[in-house]
């Protein structure tokens, strides 16, 4: 079962957060800002996810990333 509990909320730092913007191609560092959240809204939203913006589990695995 996948877990909606976000690993990351705005304006938090994560070293995850490079990996995703790099991901993305979206400049910037290791906060989750609003810039970021609003792309993550969109690929959310793109794929039938919730458009929360944040980083959960659902998420960084349409990314094929993860946090551990």
């Amino acid at each position: 079962m996948i877990s909606m509990i976000p690993y990351v909320v705005e304006n938090e730092r994560s070293p995850i957060v490079v990996k995703v913007r790099e991901r993305l191609n979206v400049p910037g560092d290791n906060c989750l800002d609003r810039g970021l959240m609003e792309v993550l809204r969109g690929l959310q939203q793109a794929n039938g996810m919730t458009a929360h913006g944040e980083l959960d589990e659902q998420t960084l695995g349409l990314l094929s990333l993860t946090i551990w």
